[in-house]
């Protein structure tokens, strides 16, 4: 793979990217009273919101998990991973 292959997927998955960011998505999640305290706490001492450090933090849990399940983005040949084209295919998909 040439590196101009590879730059070109590269900046295609940067701006698949920045348009996900642009669009969030809402969702319900239950939380028990401590956790809503520690994240309350946390958010206020971080000068966030909860939302936002709520991200943040499911984010950084998604990187662990992804790591440690061997998830890449991109393979080795500089190729888009089955995982990469799951995560930024613009159509819902149901994992089983």
């Amino acid at each position: 793979m040439s590196i101009r292959d590879l730059v070109s997927k590269q900046l295609m998955i940067k701006e698949i990217s920045e348009d996900m960011e642009e669009s969030k998505i809402r969702f319900t999640v239950t939380l028990s009273p401590d956790v809503n305290r520690r994240l309350e706490y946390i958010s206020k001492l971080l000068g966030s919101s909860r939302s936002s450090q709520a991200n943040s933090f499911i984010e950084g849990a998604l990187s662990e998990a992804e790591e440690v399940l061997g998830l890449k983005l991109i393979d080795a040949d500089g190729q888009i991973t089955e995982y990469g084209k799951e995560i930024y295919s613009t159509k819902k998909t149901e994992v089983s």
